[in-house]
């Protein structure tokens, strides 16, 4: 009975929109549109905001799905995983999501997997470009890497390393590496966002996003029962709502997300 309530139900509660969200998410068009030319146009980019201000739903659908725009395009999306002993197991995720770009017929290689997952660690970039057969000339990658905040959780030393390597895949001048042209886009916390530009040691651009307006609220309650004919309202009740958290905004702030 609840699988066939949250199939049938226009909204996602607390949990954040996926790739099969896309049609259901509203209010965040105009957002999106910017996030996607700036992530086309740097090497890397911060996607910046409140815990449950919307940044995974926005990325994950709207942002996703507009960047592939030809056989060309490549992107990923992963979240990293908490620390284990003296490794970094972003480097594990990473490797799972760029394996996909890599022979068919090693996607599911524990070895390849690890090979993957070293080169990143050691920052053998021109050995990851080998591994993964990709040519710079005719593909570019994507690469979102949501809840970045994560990473802060590993020790010092660690977490450095990680933004070093994250540097060199992404460098300031676009398709200069030996890998295919990459662009990275870190999700992360607006609070920590300067302490990544420390780490990476140069300045990166960012889009922090909001909390919706009113309208943008409008839309976010109404465009999904729209598009899944779930249910009506009546006239009026989705402003009412919105006037509401535009009074009292802690009240129902899960609505705004």
């Amino acid at each position: 009975l609840r699988q066939r309530y949250d199939a049938a139900c226009p909204y996602r509660m607390l949990r954040p929109f996926g790739q099969q969200d896309t049609q259901l998410l509203a209010g965040r068009q105009e957002l999106a549109s910017r996030v996607v030319a700036d992530v086309r146009r740097y090497s890397l980019y911060l996607v910046t905001g409140a815990s449950g201000v919307g940044k995974t739903s926005l990325m994950r659908t709207l942002v996703r799905s507009r960047l592939a725009q030809s056989a060309r395009d490549h992107v990923v999306d992963v979240e990293p995983m908490a620390q284990r002993g003296d490794t970094a197991p972003i480097w594990d995720s990473l490797a799972d999501a760029l394996m996909r770009l890599g022979p068919a017929e090693l996607a599911a290689s524990i070895e390849y997997r690890a090979r993957v997952a070293r080169l990143l660690a050691e920052g053998d970039l021109a050995g990851l470009g080998a591994s993964l057969a990709l040519s710079r000339h005719d593909s570019r990658l994507f690469l979102i890497i949501d809840q970045f905040e994560t990473v802060f959780q590993y020790d010092e030393k660690l977490r450095a390393e990680v933004c070093r390597r994250l540097g060199q895949l992404a460098p300031e001048r676009l398709g200069t590496g030996p890998l295919p042209e990459i662009h990275v886009a870190l999700v992360v916390r607006s609070d920590l966002a300067d302490q990544v530009r420390q780490l990476m040691g140069r300045m990166i651009p960012d889009c922090d996003v909001a909390t919706l307006e009113h309208d943008e609220l409008v839309a976010a309650i109404t465009h999904p029962l729209q598009v899944q004919r779930y249910a009506w309202l009546d006239d009026g009740l989705a402003h009412r709502i919105a006037d509401d958290l535009d009074e009292v905004p802690q009240r129902l702030l899960t609505l705004r997300s």
